[in-house]
């Protein structure tokens, strides 16, 4: 007791009068009225008492009286204790002023708040809760199946098996979208989040506290805009399908027109423009079947690209092998349909003219990543090759000149000619992030 109140001992113990002084007066009143109880009646007391100690500070003490009876049942003396809680007032005061401010906080962003003793199963619901699924008050008590029944039952599964995976510590955080039951029979989308804030000596949960967001009108944007995603999709997929179609109708009126040619060399201008379109036709046509609409596997289609080539013009070499090496590329469509012509160029170019009187030899077809990011498209072969001339547009044909346009111009990319031991065409191409 001197040490709560500052006092010396040497000084002695000071008189009941004295200790009034040492007490707020309003807390001493109701002291001085509990004393008189227990005197007269031998009613115990306990309550918080605010004390000023020498130095002026206030303590809050809790303070406790019992009576002692003697012979003939009068009270003799009372006895009791004072303990200084002060440090623990204040440290319930702050926590009480973060949970309020906590509250204010989500019920300020318009959330509502949950708090689950899990030890009774007991759940909190805040009326910021209720009021999203258009409850009152008093309609909704405090077990957990207060809120386990009305979740939609497509979602109940997953969401309680989301909660014991948390539980279980399987998951690091519990954040979990499911369908609710309001008041008036219809349903709104909740983003569940929570968090565990109190564990027993063995570590399991004891209390998990959370929020609770109505996301209705999110998700109905996100469904609205699948369903525009989807039907733009569907779209693509016939401009697609359209196009790989116009491309093989132009194809075959140039296939049949053909047949009023007689002149081989402009029989053969024909044939090639027929393989040009039907290199960008197989592009659409790719597209049309990727889940992507605006990009393709380039390795996948170079491969499709060069079988279709091999059955056109494999018959001016037979005894010439074909090897692709590509490393899987993907490639937008601005990109691709220049690279197809390129490869259907030099390919058709090697073919015609690389292994003339049946020679026999190899024509290689390489796809890969540089060291700078691009990528080269490279197409050699053992053939006879040809000759190199300073302008490169002069003396190579239409088909080279072709390569040129598109590689340099269309593409902005490197064109590399070697003409030793047969002939390599490498092209250095960037690709568009």
């Amino acid at each position: 007791m001197f040490r709560i109140f500052q006092l010396n001992p040497a000084d002695g113990a000071p008189s009941f009068a004295e200790q009034a002084k040492l007490y707020y007066p309003e807390d001493m009143q109701r002291l001085k009225d509990a004393v008189e109880a227990a005197v007269s009646h031998g009613t115990p007391y306990e309550m918080e008492l605010r004390a000023v100690r020498k130095d002026g500070a206030t303590r809050i003490c809790l303070g406790n009286g019992h009576a002692e009876t003697g012979a003939d049942k009068r009270v003799v003396f009372l006895f009791g204790s004072l303990q200084d809680i002060t440090e623990r007032k204040q440290a319930e005061h702050d926590l009480q002023e973060s949970e309020l401010r906590w509250r204010f906080a989500i019920e300020g962003a318009g959330d509502g708040l949950w708090d689950w003793n899990l030890a009774d199963n007991t759940l909190f619901l805040s009326k910021r809760w209720k009021e999203m699924l258009r409850f009152t008050e008093d309609e909704i008590g405090t077990g957990i199946d207060e809120w386990e029944k009305r979740i939609h039952p497509e979602d109940k599964a997953q969401t309680l098996a989301a909660v014991q995976r948390y539980l279980d510590g399987k998951i690091p955080n519990y954040v979990t979208e499911y369908r609710v039951l309001c008041k008036d029979g219809s349903y709104k989308w909740i983003l569940d989040r929570g968090t565990v804030i109190s564990r027993g000596e063995d570590g399991k949960p004891l209390r998990m506290i959370g929020t609770y967001s109505d996301i209705t009108e999110r998700k109905r944007v996100e469904q609205a805009l699948r369903a525009s995603i989807s039907e733009k999709e569907v779209l693509m997929r016939e401009i697609h399908h359209r196009v790989k179609n116009n491309l093989q109708m132009m194809s075959a009126l140039l296939e049949l027109q053909s047949g009023y040619v007689k002149d081989e060399q402009v029989l053969g201008y024909f044939k090639d423009s027929q393989q040009r379109i039907q290199s960008i036709a197989m592009i659409h046509a790719q597209l049309y079947h990727n889940k992507n609409l605006a990009e393709i596997d380039f390795a996948t289609y170079l491969h499709m690209l060069v079988e279709h080539l091999r059955g056109q013009y494999g018959a001016l070499c037979q005894q010439v092998s074909i090897r692709v090496n590509a490393t899987p590329c993907i490639l937008p469509v601005d990109t691709a349909i220049p690279c197809g012509l390129v490869v259907t160029e030099l390919v058709t170019n090697a073919m015609k003219h690389a292994f003339p009187g049946g020679r026999t030899g190899e024509l290689r077809i390489i796809l890969q990543a540089s060291d700078n990011g691009n990528i080269v498209l490279e197409v050699a072969d053992d053939g006879v090759g040809m000759p190199v001339e300073p302008n490169p547009e002069s003396g190579k044909g239409f088909g080279m000149r072709v390569v040129k346009l598109m590689v340099e111009e269309q593409l902005h990319g490197k064109l590399r000619i070697e003409s030793s031991h047969g002939t390599r065409v490498a092209c250095e191409i960037g690709v568009p992030k």
